[in-house]
């Protein structure tokens, strides 16, 4: 490689006189201590030099020659092609390539090992044999967080690799295996980039130097992911150089604050990371965790530069794609190596509210208020979990430190917050497109045998889910426009369809358990009282039916009285009260803790002895309720005194003398489970019936869906409200005997 002019550049910074180049030949390293220097020269040159078009293919040259112990000004235009030699002799264990646009992605349900995730590319498929296998293909549609899995035996079986891959080694093995040069030009190389990448990423801070340019600095990421697919030990050193420590000088006004202490027990904790390279300490901790057992303690990444670069995501695409992108193709590169994987699923869970959030709050195209990022551009709408959350091995580890319990009180937290409404030009809304990545996630964890019977069983988890469910209750609400056509139609409704079907959808895996085992649904779940449950009535107040009807009941006493209830008149009943009708006015399709019920009731039904399992949870519930206090207004005070003299024990208003007034009005678990389902079978009649047409096509066309057989959407959303109207039908027939 003739020098080029960049290179002649580095020269005259850096002599070739004032270091030194081994011999190749005669097994020496060929490593000079002054190259981590020279390859920031040749960034920041490049940089100085203007534009940097045409010259990442150069820098990649050169280290390649800076990999091999030599001179980038040397005469040696075969570096890439000694690597490559070097490569063919050297044993590989997986393919880890990550997938592009337009590839071809294979599935065999024969090999694959877990879900429909566990996919080959083109070249391995055709290189193994897979005679007499189920299989199919796909094309990629875009550039996602999937790659290859040929050769690793967590996601595909040994009979199904190629010729190729499936070498099982371990790290010390992979390290050993490399050529002399490459074991110890590549840390100090691999250290020197990812701090340029460091440096390139902040934002608001300026170093000492100018940064390098971030499409060279994009071009240097590259070239450790290519080299890393061709030498496992090099994936060894570039995974332990980004667990280690940042380092960058104590000067750096981007240099963020020191990393907190590892723990002094667990050694996996312990010397993880605790050099930027391949220190000595960081090689027994890397080793015990390439076993990939279950039991073993994650390693401790906290005040890593995978932990800063991983928080940093969204702020990098600010200034650019061609970093972060980067950054992401070597991350599914390295995922390849069984060690970094628990690494890299520590890193990522411990930061996941924080990655969730961020993903979040960037931007849409167009939106005045955030900064121009798409939100499924990020790294964490690229379903790169998908990595580690389909592995037994890894999920329940992070199950039992509580993974779940995260994954719900994010999502919740996501829904009470500001920083899922859109505001373009049309009506205001949720975008609940930015929540499908932890819709996806928490899919993947619940397909984990045993993950749904751990949620089932625990008493705070299983009341966290049913929390969030009730705090999504009525999203999207329409109101009915009476006077004036609207000016604009509303289209959101699409986005709150598409994501309250892939919740619904999870109700499915989730009671699973309870086909095989219908006491589940009426067994203890903890020694929590339950407010509604009955004495003396033989089953525990704890169960799953009853957790899940009491947050019904509760959610409705969360509710303001606004509205007194209604005497029922009708011939032959005493005097009973009913909830105000909404339908006329307003309408919201999504009832997920009603349907959540009602798929618990189907799948009781559905199993043997189940029926016995239900006539539990009917006997557990008092008549009476709960009593349900609030403010009276001066206008109500009326219907509240005929509502109080129909049904004195069910209703009543305070002392004339008292201002306010208070009113209460005794729940049940029957009106509380038949409340929702009717009102909006009323108003979907009332759409039916054209009372809704001033809103446009939108209501019909939602109502179209909430009750389509073709495609059958009707299984999550019309047929599961009719179950809990028939438990809650049953349940005031109980009550009234």
């Amino acid at each position: 490689v003739r020098p080029s002019h960049h290179l002649r550049r580095v020269q005259d910074i850096h002599p070739p006189g004032t270091w030194t180049c081994g011999d190749m030949s005669d097994g020496s390293t060929g490593h000079t201590d002054d190259s981590p220097s020279l390859l920031t020269s040749i960034l920041r040159a490049s940089s100085a030099s203007g534009s940097s078009r045409g010259l990442a293919p150069k820098l990649k040259a050169s280290l390649d020659l800076l990999l091999l112990g030599l001179r980038p000004d040397e005469e040696y235009a075969e570096a890439g092609k000694e690597l490559d030699r070097l490569a063919a002799s050297v044993p590989k264990s997986s393919c880890g390539r990550g997938f592009q646009k337009g590839d071809v992605i294979w599935k065999c349900k024969t090999c694959a090992i877990g879900d429909d995730t566990c996919v080959v590319c083109q070249e391995c498929f055709q290189d193994a044999d897979h005679t007499g296998h189920d299989v199919s293909f796909y094309i990629s549609r875009a550039t996602d967080g999937g790659c290859c899995d040929c050769g690793d035996e967590s996601a595909w079986d040994r009979k199904g690799f190629c010729s190729r891959h499936g070498r099982s080694h371990s790290s010390s093995e992979a390290l050993a295996a490399l050529p002399p040069p490459l074991a110890s030009t590549a840390p100090p190389l691999f250290d020197t980039i990812l701090s340029e990448v460091v440096r390139a990423t902040a934002s608001g801070a300026s170093s000492s130097r100018d940064p390098a340019d971030p499409r060279l600095v994009a071009a240097a990421v590259d070239w450790i992911e290519k080299r890393c697919g061709s030498f496992d030990g090099l994936a060894v050193l570039a995974a332990q150089a980004l667990c280690g420590p940042i380092c960058l000088p104590a000067g750096t006004p981007s240099a963020p604050p020191p990393a907190p202490a590892a723990p002094a027990s667990g050694g996996a904790q312990a010397g993880f990371g605790a050099s930027g390279g391949c220190g000595e300490s960081c090689a027994p901790v890397w080793e015990s965790e390439a076993r990939d057992s279950g039991g073993e303690p994650f390693p401790c990444t906290r005040g890593s530069i995978l932990e800063l670069l991983l928080l940093r995501d969204v702020q990098m695409r600010d200034a650019g794609r061609e970093v972060p992108k980067a950054l992401q193709d070597l991350y599914l590169r390295l995922l390849s190596e069984r060690s970094f994987k628990r690494a890299f699923a520590a890193c990522y869970t411990a930061n996941y509210g924080a990655l969730a959030r961020a993903h979040c709050e960037a931007a849409l195209p167009n939106e005045d208020r955030h900064r121009g990022v798409a939100a499924e551009e990020t790294l964490f709408s690229s379903q790169i979990s998908v990595q580690f959350l389909n592995r037994p091995g890894l999920v329940m580890p992070l199950v039992q430190t509580g993974f779940v319990r995260t994954l719900l009180t994010t999502m919740r937290e996501l829904h009470a917050s500001d920083v899922l409404l859109w505001k373009p030009r049309r009506p205001a809304g949720r975008d609940w497109r930015r929540q499908l990545p932890l819709l996806a996630d928490l899919r993947f964890v619940l397909a984990i045998e045993g993950v749904p019977k751990e949620l089932l069983g625990d008493v705070q988890l299983l009341q966290s889910w049913l929390g969030m469910l009730a705090q999504m209750h009525g999203v999207d609400t329409q109101e009915r426009a009476v006077h004036e056509h609207v000016a604009h139609e509303n289209e959101m409704w699409i986005g709150a369809f598409n994501f309250f079907i892939g919740l619904q959808s999870l109700y499915t895996v989730l009671l699973k358990p309870l086909l095989a085992s219908p006491a589940l649904a009426t067994a203890p779940a903890a020694a929590l009282s339950a407010p509604l449950a009955g004495h003396g009535a033989g089953v525990e107040p704890c169960s799953l039916l009853v957790l899940a009807i009491t947050a019904l009941v509760e959610r409705e006493m969360s509710q303001p009285l606004s509205q007194p209830p209604l005497v029922c008149r009708t011939a032959g009943c005493s005097h009973c009260l009913v909830p105000p009708s909404r339908a006329a006015t307003t309408i919201s399709f999504h009832l997920p803790l009603e349907r959540f019920v009602g798929a618990a009731v189907q799948r009781l039904a559905a199993a043997r002895g189940g029926e016995e399992e239900l006539a539990k949870v009917a006997r557990a519930f008092s008549s009476e309720g709960l009593r349900h206090e609030g403010a009276c207004g001066a206008e109500a005070e009326a219907a509240w005194l005929a509502a109080a003299e129909a049904c004195p024990e069910r209703a009543g208003l305070s002392a004339a003398g008292e201002a306010p007034r208070t009113a209460w009005w005794r729940r049940s678990a029957a009106e509380a489970l038949l409340d929702g389902p009717l009102q909006l079978a009323a108003a979907a009649a009332a759409v039916e019936g054209n009372l809704w047409v001033r809103n446009g096509t939108a209501p019909r066309q939602q109502v179209h869906n909430y009750a389509s057989t073709s495609p059958p959407l009707c299984r999550l959303m019309a047929d599961p409200d009719r179950l809990p109207g028939q438990l809650g039908a049953d349940l005031w027939a109980c009550e009234a005997g």
